[in-house]
């Protein structure tokens, strides 16, 4: 969603609300997406492993 909303400039809490609600709606209709974050997590977990906690690139 970071990215998705990267160029936005909200000029009330009201747009936050309904540009991240739009954002993740249009997630509910990509299986790719979801299964993509699926399979990413355990190279994820096992950067933060190597970072000792720290930062990752994610």
């Amino acid at each position: 969603m970071v990215k998705d909303l990267e160029y936005f400039r909200p000029k009330s809490p009201d747009e936050v609300y309904e540009k991240a609600r739009a954002c993740w709606d249009s997630y509910r209709g990509r299986p790719d997406f979801w299964q993509k974050l699926a399979l990413s997590i355990t190279n994820r977990l096992q950067l933060v492993i190597d970072a000792n906690g720290y930062w990752t690139r994610y």
